[in-house]
């Protein structure tokens, strides 16, 4: 074994042991945030790879085609603009440590989608949007995103962050996860595309 990988396993140990001991001293859940955080800055948790639905459910859920948006120029953007197209939703925050550590495998999916195919939204709930508009030009992200205008419909309530939606091209929703994926991988580019 390398000695980089071994010294990897022994903080990630080291993490997982005062991790543990965290929790079994009651420590608050800010502190257990602030480990997370870390550990997702230094890459040693990293999102999985997305797992693409295996089959069509029968029941669907239609999709609230209610929510606007306002872009990063001010443009107002109603979700019902894109009606008739298949529709790749992440609402999420630039100080979420696991939306953070998804942004580079959506941006490189991003640059996969071709044409007008399948539109992206990328929603900020950031109550700074200035402050999510800095931190996807610091990272040279390719994907325009977008802030809530008014309430955010009770279909995208995002009770932890990321949450992600895919709604097909008849206005059913198709996906929908509150986990943090890798979404850079050919099976989901087909899924997106096979909804279309």
């Amino acid at each position: 074994m390398k000695k980089g990988n071994n010294r990897k396993l022994v903080i990630i140990g080291v993490l997982l042991i005062a991790a543990v001991a965290l929790v079994l001293s009651g420590v608050p859940k800010k502190m257990l945030s602030m480990a997370h955080r870390s550990l997702l800055a230094r890459g040693i948790i990293t999102p999985n790879q997305v797992d693409v639905p295996a089959e069509e459910s029968n029941e669907k859920d239609i999709a609230d085609f209610s929510l606007e948006l306002r872009d990063t120029r001010g443009n107002l953007v109603s979700l019902s603009d894109y009606k008739g197209k298949v529709i790749f939703i992440n609402v999420w925050a630039s100080w979420c440590p696991p939306c953070i550590a998804e942004m580079p495998g959506i941006d490189a999916l991003h640059k996969k989608l071709p044409g007008n195919d399948v539109e992206m939204l990328m929603v900020s709930v950031d109550k700074d949007f200035e402050r999510a508009k800095e931190f996807v030009d610091r990272k040279g992200y390719g994907f325009n995103i977008y802030t809530v205008e008014g309430e955010l419909p009770g279909f995208y309530e995002a009770k932890t962050l990321p949450t992600t939606f895919v709604i097909d091209s008849d206005g059913n929703l198709a996906y929908k996860t509150r986990k943090m994926y890798d979404y850079n991988s050919e099976e989901f580019l087909e899924f997106l595309l096979s909804l279309r």
